[in-house]
């Protein structure tokens, strides 16, 4: 069993009861849980991931590339690689952006204007397609 709470620390005083007891509603009497506290971290949004391949469909019908290969060119230069060594040879796994979180996947998005201006291709602006600079 695992659950999260995100508690902002102003609330905190308020919201410890109400984390207790759901604590006590989901847990047997006399078992032992572990509370850990430390800083939320944001996940990606939904605003960055399609202001992403919004841009990156963009460039690569500009510069005649699939968006999937630009994307994994992307990944590439921020390093988002593993490299496996099998049978001898070295075989380069793209990571997934999946997993980014959103400072991450900001640096992605950052990564992705960097290109289009080395290729002189304007992108539209985030804040016009709904997406707040703060998001980055």
């Amino acid at each position: 069993m695992s659950d999260n709470f995100w508690v902002k620390a102003d609330n905190l005083g308020e919201m410890m009861p109400r984390v207790g007891s759901v604590i006590r509603g989901r847990v047997a009497a006399g078992e032992v849980v572990q509370v850990t506290v430390g800083e939320a971290v944001k996940s990606k949004t939904n605003q960055q991931q399609r202001y992403a391949h919004m841009c990156i469909g963009i460039i690569a019908k500009e510069i005649g590339e699939k968006p999937e290969h630009l994307k994994a060119m992307i990944k590439h230069q921020l390093g988002l690689i593993e490299e496996v060594y099998s049978k001898g040879k070295v075989i380069t796994i793209v990571r997934s952006t999946s997993d980014l979180k959103r400072d991450d996947y900001g640096e992605f998005i950052n990564e992705i204007q960097l290109l289009a201006g080395r290729l002189n291709i304007t992108l539209p602006q985030p804040r016009y397609h709904g997406i707040d600079e703060w998001t980055f």
